[in-house]
């Protein structure tokens, strides 16, 4: 049996291979609007040793792009090494898997899964703080199972490189220190282990954090590590702005007047403001100002902003994207959303079929079903399955709360859900068997 699982296993990888190879060769590198912000500081990088003014942006991908734009600048170069990494990730999950069986159920959910296929394939810092998120993750499970302080430290590692890759992660850091402390507290260990395990988990996070806000504070007085907050929360209130209120009124104004033009959910903030910076306004203010008027939303409206959270979050965990849509040319310039509510459902249906909602629907089925039975037999559930569900609810939340419930965010926990999605089929066939038995 083991050898004919182990067999399947190698079966399934090199697929997973070639899956890769026939997209390398036949699809260019995707390119979104965000694209071009990550390779601008990375070229400004590679030919004068420092980012410039990165602004919005944190180092990590653009890092990680000029690392290969040294070699070449060509982005198929970036691809390739990122399909290679893609590999390596869905092994480490392979790897965390418990048992043969559910192995090749997660490796044939790696195989259909076009949400990770397509942002290997894109210029944009995603893919790579999944694989760091991945990692983080197992060897955290590491530490749980070996109790070496090693681990902790490559784990906060990951998170610290993780943050400087995508801000998403900036509060996360605190959730896994706080869930720590309650796990070794509720083993009994010692005050002073705990203490020195604290230590060593927020020793790589605050150089890594710190030394690129003291990099900005050098360069301009302002120790912030992004400017991107203020951006990121008026997109998301922009339907429920108090354009009545003296308050930033003038920024309110030009904001309105973009608003006719919108197309699409926070479509207008980056014309926004360019056009304010333009007026004589520093990126670092307009994103305190940004906040502000977010915030001044958000109080005024909770209902609002509640409700409008509850149908992102229905968007994260439902809608997909995939790879497949860019083979249809001009496919990928609307949603499957907006072409049924203008009318083209020729288009949404067949958007429906290319973006593998059915098969992402089967996953997320299993995911649930593994959820729904760990919280149900909590005291059993083992501790690195307490963190992984406290990093998609954590990834949901501030992705929905603060940003949008967009497909491409989920894609930082996808392999994670894939994991227990695995175990939750299992778990599904050994019902039915038992059923068909009786």
């Amino acid at each position: 049996m083991q050898q004919k699982i182990n067999t399947a296993l190698k079966a399934i990888f090199f697929l997973l291979i070639i899956e890769r190879v026939i997209l390398f060769l036949s699809l260019p590198p995707v390119l979104q609007p965000d694209s071009d912000s990550y390779k601008n500081p990375a070229i400004t990088f590679v030919q004068s040793g420092d980012f410039g003014n990165i602004g919005y942006r944190t180092p990590g991908y653009p890092l990680f792009l000029a690392s290969i734009y040294t070699v070449s600048q060509n982005d198929k170069a970036v691809i390739l090494v990122q399909h290679l990494l893609g590999l390596m990730m869905i092994l480490l999950i392979m790897k965390m898997t418990p048992s043969g069986k559910i192995k090749i159920v997660v490796g044939v959910l790696f195989l259909l899964d076009a949400l990770l296929l397509l942002y290997e394939h894109a210029i944009l810092a995603d893919f790579l703080v999944t694989f760091e998120l991945c990692f983080a993750i197992y060897f955290l499970g590491k530490f749980f199972k070996q109790n070496k302080l090693l681990y902790v430290f490559l784990s906060s590692s990951f998170i610290g490189v993780g943050f400087l890759t995508k801000p998403i992660l900036k509060l996360y850091p605190h959730f896994i220190l706080a869930f720590i402390i309650i796990h070794s507290i509720r083993n009994r260990k010692k005050t002073v282990e705990i203490i020195k395990t604290s230590i060593v988990f927020l020793i790589p996070v605050l150089l890594l954090w710190g030394g690129w806000s003291f990099r900005n504070y050098k360069k301009s007085g302002d120790c912030a590590m992004t400017s991107l907050l203020g951006m990121v929360l008026i997109s998301v209130t922009e339907d429920f702005i108090d354009f009545s209120s003296n308050s930033n009124y003038e920024i309110k104004q030009v904001y309105k007047g973009f608003l006719e033009k919108k197309t699409a959910r926070g479509s207008v903030i980056w014309p926004v403001r360019g056009e304010l910076i333009k007026m004589g306004y520093d990126s670092a203010e307009l994103d305190r100002r940004f906040s502000e008027i977010a915030k001044e939303a958000i109080f005024k409206y909770p209902g609002k902003y509640i409700k409008r959270s509850v149908k992102e979050t229905l968007y994260f965990f439902l809608v997909n994207d995939s790879v497949l849509v860019f083979f249809s040319h001009g496919m990928e310039k609307s949603s499957m959303i907006q072409d049924f509510k203008s009318g083209r459902i020729k288009d949404a249906v067949l958007k429906f079929i290319l973006n593998g909602y059915i098969i992402y629907w089967l996953m997320l089925s299993g995911f649930v079903f593994f959820f729904i039975k760990s919280i149900s037999n909590i005291k059993v559930i083992s501790p690195i399955n307490i963190v992984m569900f406290l990093t998609i609810f954590y990834i949901a939340g501030v992705s929905v709360f603060s940003q949008f419930g967009f497909a491409r965010y989920r894609l930082a926990v996808q392999p994670l859900m894939i994991l227990m999605s695995g175990s939750g089929w299992m778990e599904i066939a050994r019902w039915i068997h038992r059923r068909c038995a009786e």
